[in-house]
Formats: C-alpha cells, sequence, structure tokens
C-alpha cells in the first residue's frame, strides 16, 4: 500500500454500494482516519452526499481535492463541526504491534497503543452526529468486535464479515468487518 493506504482503496466501492442499500444520501460526511479518502472520496464522486470532510493526525496523508474540507486531527480533536450524517472510518486496527501489515504501513497507521484512539471515537462520535446520524466502522475481525468498546449513545444497526458481500478476496475483505450504528436519542 503507497500514500498512508490503510486499505481504503480497496474496499472503497464495497463500503459505497454497502451504505447506498443501507442509509438514506447523507448530507455531510466525516471520513476520520481518512488518509488519502478512498472511502469518501467514492462517497462524493458518486453523488452519495453532498458535502465531504476528511481527518487524518497526518496532514501530509490527506487529499487536496478542493471540494473536501480538511482537518489535521488526533480523532476529533480538531474537528470543529459536529452536524454530520454520516462518519465513517478505517482506524488502526491493532492496539500492539503485530507482523500482519510487516512492510506495508509504519507504526502510526497500523497501531492503537492501547486502544486510546478507539476509547475515544467510539463514545465521542455521537457528539458529531445529528440526530440519527450514523457511524460507519471498518474494523479487524480478529481483534475486536462490537462488543469491545463503549457505544452509549450508540446503537448497533448492522455488523457484517465483509466477505459476505463481495466476491473479492484481499487483507482488508480476509481480515474485516464493517459496523454500522446510529445516534440515539438518548
Amino acid at each position: 500500500m503507497q500514500n498512508r493506504d490503510g486499505g481504503g482503496s480497496v474496499i472503497d466501492e464495497l463500503v459505497y454500494d454497502y451504505l447506498k442499500k443501507t442509509i438514506t444520501k447523507p448530507k455531510k460526511v466525516l471520513e476520520l482516519c481518512a488518509g488519502p479518502a478512498f472511502m469518501g472520496r467514492k462517497l462524493y464522486n458518486s453523488d452519495f452526499c453532498d458535502e465531504l470532510h476528511v481527518s487524518d493526525i497526518n496532514k501530509d496523508a490527506l487529499p487536496d481535492d478542493e471540494f473536501i474540507t480538511r482537518h489535521t486531527s488526533d480523532g476529533f480533536n480538531n474537528v470543529s463541526e459536529t452536524d454530520f450524517d454520516l462518519i465513517i472510518c478505517n482506524p488502526p486496527w491493532f492496539e500492539h504491534q503485530v507482523y500482519v501489515y510487516a512492510g506495508l504501513a509504519d507504526e502510526i497507521l497500523t497501531v492503537d497503543t492501547k486502544w486510546r484512539l478507539h476509547k475515544r471515537i467510539y463514545p465521542e462520535a455521537k457528539n458529531f452526529l445529528t440526530n440519527g446520524g450514523y457511524l460507519f466502522m471498518i474494523e479487524c475481525k480478529f481483534a475486536t468486535n462490537v462488543d469491545t468498546f463503549d457505544t452509549n449513545g450508540l446503537e448497533l444497526v448492522d455488523h457484517f464479515d465483509l466477505l459476505r458481500e463481495t466476491t473479492t478476496r484481499n487483507h482488508m475483505t480476509n481480515l474485516a468487518y464493517g459496523a454500522l450504528y446510529r445516534k440515539t436519542n438518548g
């Protein structure tokens, strides 16, 4: 993988197809931990959303497309807007260094030490979503499950093994699951 691609380039079409058939068209989308924002750009370029924001801790990884609002941010720290209809995220998958990605990416891309970022994303997401807004997470089925993190304020709508949604076989579809949450009023 090049250009800080955490796998979005191989699942962008799958994510688009899934979201298109599952939720109504969102007006405003944030791709968190975006890197080059393959998933978000696919949604925007397919006219699935009206406005795209992207966020990553590495400002050099973010795309410079003129239609994108960029946030250099560790999680939600520097994201100033709070009215997203959909947040999509493919965060680092492991809490410690593993060898499955050896040579593919550096530590900032693959490791979320002691789940520091995950423990913030799930409970904070509700503060950045509109009522009834969605959080869509791509996670590793060998590292976490839908019950691993506190999702208070979010209800699980669906989760699935990526292999269920595609015949494509690659490192992402073999290892990942998608989880769709909706912000509850509580």
